[in-house]
């Protein structure tokens, strides 16, 4: 496709317009530069740009709250397995010393 130099040729993506002024949209003023299913983007607006970014902050939330995940399984579980430790305690002498050392640790001591 060739590009006549009388007309402007512009981003073919629709943009809200700012709250001060008019509310609505209007098209992109910046210079179309990559050229999508037969319309000028400029590079903020180009489709396959916005969607490998959408898809790597997607990739990125996901990684995100899986370690979130973990970690409240873990503070979940970490109440139980304080009470089985002091239980542990007070059943035999010789894990008694490594077992307290433990729920100080535990606790924050």
């Amino acid at each position: 496709m060739t590009l006549d130099r009388g007309v402007k040729n512009l981003c073919a993506a629709r943009v809200s317009t700012p709250v001060s002024r008019i509310v609505g949209k209007r098209q992109c003023h910046r210079k179309g530069v990559v050229l999508r299913d037969g319309k000028l983007y400029c590079r903020q607006h180009d489709p396959i740009v916005i969607k490998a970014k959408e898809a790597a902050r997607r990739q990125k939330d996901d990684v995100a709250m899986a370690s979130a995940q973990r970690r409240w399984c873990v503070e979940a579980a970490a109440e139980e397995l304080l009470a089985a430790l002091e239980l542990a305690v007070g059943n035999g002498p010789k894990w008694r010393k490594k077992a307290k050392a433990a729920i100080k640790k535990a606790r924050g001591g």
